[in-house]
């Protein structure tokens, strides 16, 4: 008791950061500034520090850790040199003359901004600890009316002038009031004024009429600010999220159809002699993606630097092609509740169904253009069905088809994807094989899942199937498809009884890809279809991989091999220890071994501590000496009936032309070499 006493005083007294959740570093690059977002556990106080180029983010009130796997991923290291643990929080090493700007967008939140600094400095700046400034909430600002200007009629340029100039500083004062940077206060009337002036303060909302302008300020933050920080239009990473309007995709065609659309626009290009006019250049690579044509806008997009525009149809242009955002570059969005997210989920892997939100992806979608429904809706589906989404997925090719007058065969896989994610029993062959025969983009896709869709059903692989499969691999040798379509030769040649293709296509495989786990479909086919001889020649020769089997698979393979009368490999596929039930099978498997070996001791040794009606069968037959399997027991080897003497002769022959075979694999399988290493052992 004492000792544990002296444990539970050791465990407490261990620093709080052993326990606490490393809080998360993310980064993104925002053109004149870099920022770090740091998702805390929990609500915290903070506080930074700054010394010329180091700078700090301290957790005074406790030990925190921090998790920087991720922290250099979108950001280069022209701002920030280096990320580290610090004592008591993150350390920050600056590569410029930079300030540190932190400022919390939520409770869990906190947002620090690495910013050029506008002045340079004149002495060096000392250490100082600034506390966490208070960021007022913008989301709840309540408008307030503001002086107003009096109305002046049909003022002239200098009037105009003035009265543009009045509001501009009452707009800033409006925002230094609302900070409570100043405090308004009444204006004291000269007695010199002819004209009485109405009290800017007291009664102006009364007197104002509809005609005369007024101004809303909002407290705080400027409006773009406020949008910034509004949680449907900022990312998890802190990124501001792309607003609709840039992806209006639906008023990027130009004109009234397509080729008068492209000869507007071409006039004004230019080139030759002239540069490229970039806007036309721009307006015309948003006409291209509205039709779907990506390769014609990445050609004029190739023309012209880097800019934000640039970067969005660049990137929009490689989902519409199929090639995937480059860099990954939607996926800074990928959490946005708004039209970018359909254009983050396209390009992602979809292997992470985490913070999409499939209504804004099935709305942005249909907000699109015929031609790019047409073009993307197939592939959102199949994504969609693939993520769990089955009833958005279902939303998408309604869509789709009243968009379109015929079914192609990239529309005819998703529905097949869709109908089984909704319903697993119903059958979508017929759909897959269409779209496998098209010899369209999505065919290799739609041949796998036919082959991979054929074996879970159990149903032998078409002759046609595998001649296609053998034409696609031929096809798409070298590119993307190759693995799968290999794979999927593989398991159907397995799959069909062809097991010698079926090795040969394997060693092939894994000759380029030796972690290949195609071997243990074929595996299963040699369980289910194999003869014993297949079985005995191929499982041999997998008897090696038997440790990465499944357990209820090894085991079947070792009950076979006892059936056929060979112990020895039978103890190749429960050599390895196994878990829970499969421990107590393997240990009867092993039992039943040792007996057919001839090893009775052994074999009762190993049952011993297990109990069962399998265990008493197993010991009573060894209490008889009957070393025959189990599963053959009262299973007559000669049907019961008369047997001629013609009939006896003939099954004497086969029985002799099998040993012939059997010794003649043996050989060629080195079976001897095996056994003699068994006996030593």
């Amino acid at each position: 008791m004492k000792v544990f006493y002296a444990f539970l005083c050791l465990i407490w007294g261990l620093p709080a950061v052993l326990w606490a959740e490393p809080i998360q570093v993310r980064s993104g690059e925002h053109g004149g500034f870099t920022r770090l977002v740091l998702h805390l556990p929990a609500p915290m106080k903070w506080r930074v520090k700054q010394d010329g180029n180091n700078a700090w983010i301290e957790f005074p009130d406790q030990d925190v850790a921090f998790d920087l796997s991720q922290a250099f991923q979108r950001i280069d290291r022209n701002r920030i040199a280096g990320l580290s643990d610090g004592e008591k929080g993150l350390n920050i090493s600056l590569a410029c003359e930079c300030d540190l700007v932190a400022f919390e967008y939520s409770d869990r939140m906190l947002v620090a901004d690495v910013r050029p600094r506008s002045v340079p400095e004149k002495a060096a700046t000392p250490s100082v600890s600034l506390p966490a400034p208070h960021m007022p909430d913008a989301r709840k600002s309540v408008p307030t009316k503001l002086p107003i200007i009096p109305a002046v009629p049909k003022p002239g340029a200098a009037v105009r002038l003035v009265a543009e100039a009045e509001n501009r500083l009452l707009q800033q004062l409006s925002r230094a009031a609302s900070l409570g940077l100043v405090n308004p206060v009444a204006p004291v009337s000269s007695k010199t004024e002819k004209v009485a002036r109405p009290d800017p303060v007291r009664g102006l909302q009364d007197s104002v009429s509809a005609s005369q302008v007024n101004l809303d300020a909002h407290s705080g933050l400027s409006e773009d600010t406020r949008r910034a920080f509004d949680p449907d239009t900022v990312s998890r990473l802190g990124v501001s999220c792309i607003s609709d309007e840039k992806l209006d995709i639906q008023s990027w065609k130009a004109g009234e159809d397509f080729n008068s659309g492209l000869m507007a626009l071409r006039r004004e290009l230019g080139g030759e002699i002239d540069p490229l006019n970039r806007s036309a250049a721009f307006d015309l690579a948003k006409h291209y993606l509205y039709f779907g044509l990506a390769p014609e806008a990445q050609t004029l997009l190739k023309h012209f630097p880097e800019s934000e525009e640039r970067a969005l149809l660049w990137n929009l242009s490689q989902v519409v092609d199929g090639t995937g955002a480059e860099n990954d570059w939607f996926q800074q969005y990928e959490t946005c509740d708004s039209a970018v997210a359909l254009w983050a989920f396209l390009s992602s892997d979809h292997q992470t169904t985490a913070d999409i939100h499939p209504k804004t992806i099935v709305h942005s979608f249909s907000e699109l253009p015929l031609p790019l429904q047409s073009l993307l809706g197939p592939v959102l589906a199949t994504a969609l069905s693939k993520t769990g989404y089955s009833d958005a997925a279902g939303m998408v090719l309604r869509i789709v088809e009243r968009a379109t007058e015929t079914e192609s065969p990239e529309l005819l896989y998703a529905e097949a994807q869709v109908e089984h994610q909704q319903d697993p029993a119903a059958g979508r062959a017929a759909g897959l094989k269409t779209s496998a025969e098209a010899d369209a983009v999505i065919s290799p896709d739609a041949l796998v899942e036919l082959v991979n869709s054929e074996i879970r059903a159990g149903r032998a692989m078409a002759g046609e199937t595998i001649n296609l499969l053998e034409s696609y691999l031929h096809q798409y040798r070298g590119t993307k498809h190759e693995p799968e379509l290999r794979d999927a030769l593989i398991l159907a040649y397995a799959g069909s009884g062809d097991f010698d293709n079926a090795w040969k296509a394997l060693k092939v495989r894994e000759a380029r890809h030796p972690d290949a786990g195609t071997w243990q479909g074929v595996f299963d086919a040699l369980l289910e279809v194999g003869t014993d001889f297949e079985f005995l020649r191929y499982g041999t020769l997998l008897a090696d991989r038997a440790d990465r089997l499944q357990p209820s698979v090894a085991q079947a393979a070792a009950r076979r091999f006892l059936k056929m009368g060979f112990p020895d490999l039978a103890q190749l596929y429960v050599a390895t220890p196994m878990e829970g039930a499969a421990e107590r099978e393997r240990r009867i498997l092993q039992a039943e071994i040792a007996f057919q070996q001839g090893n009775v001791l052994t074999a009762k040794a190993g049952l011993l501590g297990l109990s069962g009606e399998d265990v008493d069968a197993l010991m009573a037959r060894m209490r008889q000496g009957d070393s025959t399997p189990l599963k053959q027991i009262n299973k007559p080897l000669i049907a019961p009936s008369e047997v001629s003497l013609a009939q006896g002769h003939s099954e004497l022959q086969q029985s002799q032309t099998l040993r012939e075979r059997l010794e003649k694999l043996l050989a060629e399988t080195e079976i001897a070499k095996v056994d003699g290493q068994l006996q030593k052992r």
